[in-house]
């Protein structure tokens, strides 16, 4: 984690402090590492399963994942903005169902 510190206030100016582990797995040695670091673990309570629905004709059951997630009570959403098709139609569905329901997107840093 120091080197990639090293390199994101090189790049960017600063250290996040908030993260996402890999597959959202976690166990309790590495959340205390990363409290000792002073990170913030976060997860996802709405999966989109967007690298499993990466195409145009498949890309509609992640947004059904997502609408069941925000149904089910879910808040953090996890979708990946390198997949062409997240990027270019279900990033845009979602925010306009977000915005249906009278609720706010916002960045996990502001939560």
């Amino acid at each position: 984690m120091t080197t990639l510190e090293s390199a994101f206030l090189r790049i960017l100016g600063f250290i996040p402090t908030y993260t996402r582990t890999p597959w959202l797995h976690v166990n309790e040695l590495m959340l205390s590492v990363m409290a000792d670091l002073r990170y913030h673990v976060i997860g996802a309570s709405i999966v989109t399963d967007d690298k499993v629905y990466d195409s145009p004709e498949r890309s509609w059951k992640s947004f059904e994942l997502f609408v069941d997630g925000l149904d089910g009570g879910g808040s953090i959403v996890l979708a990946h903005d390198s997949q062409e098709n997240t990027a270019a139609k279900l990033v845009g569905r979602m925010i306009k169902e977000v915005e249906s329901r009278g609720l706010n997107g916002m960045l996990i840093f502001n939560l």
